[in-house]
């Protein structure tokens, strides 16, 4: 009777060690491939993985001990939004999104991070665990590919269909020129700037299946005035998506 309990024990702590070794496993691989750093439930730092430091330019035993806000700016770590953050981690709230962060030298960083807080037997908030990646690159690109977009809306007329020739938006002076007010086009196909002859000619029927056959592709074309994605088309003049196929006389604006 005895025996079978020990080895009814025995199973179990080997079914938990194989558990824990595993999860332990886990935990070291996503560690060798992305930066984590954990917290106490306030927001002190218990321990920074190598991936962390070299992102924010520190050597760990700079940060141990230390705030999270030493990664902040001053007036974020004082607001009452950063101090809202910890209080929803303390209480046990996952969060995710990008966040902007500073390095060391000061230059600013972001980074899609997840803080999740870890729990102990009494589901008592522990810890806080930080995994998080780079992610400085893409948002200045972001940045500057939509600065690049305000700069074209601000200066020409540029209109947006999706790969067939459904109107999506249109911005004010592509309404000026042509106009219309955004309601009278949106959801109305492009071939309402053509004339009927156009419209109707094999020609093109041809250019938008050739934009669907783009966009199902999954390739991005910049040919010509027109710049299509696989949902968008985006057009930067009034009559861009006609002047592209045709050599027809300028299209009289609409009284």
């Amino acid at each position: 009777m005895f025996n079978a309990y020990r080895k009814s024990v025995e199973a179990k702590l080997q079914a938990s060690s194989r558990t824990l070794e595993q999860s332990q496993a886990k935990l070291a691989a996503i560690s060798r491939s992305m930066a984590m750093i954990e917290f106490s439930p306030d927001g002190f730092i218990l321990d920074a993985n190598p991936n962390f430091c070299r992102t924010m330019g520190y050597e760990q035993d700079e940060l141990l001990g230390k705030h999270h806000r030493i990664f902040c700016e001053p007036a974020f770590a004082n607001s009452p939004e950063y101090r809202q953050l910890w209080q929803d981690l303390a209480q046990g709230k996952a969060i995710s999104m990008r966040f902007l962060r500073l390095h060391k030298s000061g230059r600013e960083i972001w980074l899609q991070a997840s803080y999740m807080p870890v729990f102990g037997a009494d589901q008592q908030v522990t810890s806080v665990i930080k995994v998080a990646t780079d992610v400085t690159e893409q948002v200045t690109r972001e940045y500057e590919n939509q600065s690049l977009m305000n700069a074209i809306n601000r200066s020409m007329a540029v209109i947006e269909f999706t790969p067939d020739g459904q109107i999506i938006n249109a911005n004010e002076n592509f309404l000026k020129t042509m106009h219309y007010q955004l309601a009278e086009v949106v959801g109305k196909h492009h071939r309402i700037f053509c004339t009927p002859q156009e419209a109707g000619s094999p020609e093109y029927g041809a250019s938008w299946a050739s934009f669907i056959l783009t966009a199902s592709s999954g390739s991005t074309n910049t040919a010509g005035p027109c710049s299509w994605k696989p949902r968008t088309i985006l057009c930067s003049t009034a009559r861009a998506a006609c002047t592209k196929w045709s050599s027809l006389p300028p299209i009289s604006p609409r009284p």
